[in-house]
């Protein structure tokens, strides 16, 4: 837990000063460093979906449809909301399955829907779910740890 030394109301007034300066910079951080806790996990569950085994077209398609996720997955940046730090992890632009509907391709974040909670002719394969539930207590310590040894670090100056 970070600490904070004065001496005296002005050294009370000018620490509270630098700590409140700093403290947007310290969470940003803190925040994009623990997105990419998640991040990391989120990508093992993309390779561990499965393609499928109902037909060779099938499987190559939805082997498609992985990759095109791989590929578009990223941590976006740092974006301040009504006073909300907030970094969004997701898919971005089409995959290279084309169909009459889609003719410049499938939207990536409408494929990572359709494996995660699945459809009727697909089966659910939770994978950003489980990366959540897996990642959710080491994002929380890093999210602390951080934070807290960048005030330590302001405290210091």
């Amino acid at each position: 837990m970070a600490r904070i030394t004065f001496t005296g109301l002005d050294g009370y007034i000018e620490s509270l000063e630098r700590l409140g300066k700093s403290t947007g910079k310290a969470a940003g951080k803190a925040v994009y460093e623990a997105a990419g806790i998640l991040a990391d996990e989120v990508k093992k569950g993309i390779q561990g979906l499965d393609a499928g085994d109902k037909t060779p077209q099938e499987t190559e398609r939805r082997e498609k449809q992985k990759e095109g996720l791989e590929k578009s997955f990223g941590i976006a940046g740092i974006r301040e909301d009504n006073g909300f730090i907030n970094v969004l992890v997701g898919f971005e632009g089409y995959n290279d399955v084309r169909t009459q509907k889609f003719p410049q391709g499938q939207p990536n974040q409408m494929v990572a829907r359709i494996f995660n909670s699945g459809t009727s002719h697909n089966r659910k394969q939770p994978f950003f779910d489980s990366a959540v539930k897996l990642s959710k207590a080491r994002v929380k310590s890093k999210l602390k740890e951080i934070f807290e040894s960048e005030i330590e670090k302001t405290m210091r100056e």
